[in-house]
C-alpha cells in the first residue's frame, strides 16, 4: 500500500490499515518505551494504550511522519506519566512504612 492511500486508510479507521500500522510500529515503539520505563512489560502496556488513544481520539494525520511523529510523542508523555505515577506509589508505601516503624517500632 503507498504511503498516500495508507495514512487515507489509517484516517478512516480502516482494520487493515490499523493492522498494517501496529505491526510495522509496534516493535519500534516497545523498544522506545522500554528505554524510558526500563520495564518491557510496562512499555508495552504503555504502547498499545497508545494505540487504543489515538484510535479513540480520531486523531486525523495528514502524513506518515505526522502520525509517526504523534506516535512517538504520546508513547514518551505516557511513558512519563508512568514514571512519576511508580515513584508517587513508592513515596506512599515508603511513608506507611515510616509511619509502622514510628508507632510499632
Amino acid at each position: 500500500m503507498d504511503t498516500d492511500r495508507f495514512i487515507e486508510s489509517v484516517n478512516k479507521k480502516r482494520e487493515s490499515a490499523w493492522r498494517e500500522m501496529y505491526r510495522k510500529y509496534y516493535p519500534a515503539m516497545c523498544n522506545y518505551a522500554s528505554k524510558i520505563v526500563k520495564d518491557d512489560a510496562s512499555a508495552e502496556d504503555i504502547v498499545q494504550d497508545c494505540f487504543i488513544k489515538i484510535w479513540d481520539s480520531g486523531t486525523q494525520f495528514p502524513d506518515v511522519p505526522s502520525l509517526v511523529g504523534y506516535l512517538y510523542r504520546t508513547i514518551y508523555t505516557r511513558a512519563l506519566n508512568s514514571i512519576r505515577d511508580k515513584a508517587y506509589q513508592i513515596k506512599e508505601l515508603s511513608d506507611k512504612l515510616f509511619e509502622y516503624f514510628i508507632v510499632y517500632g
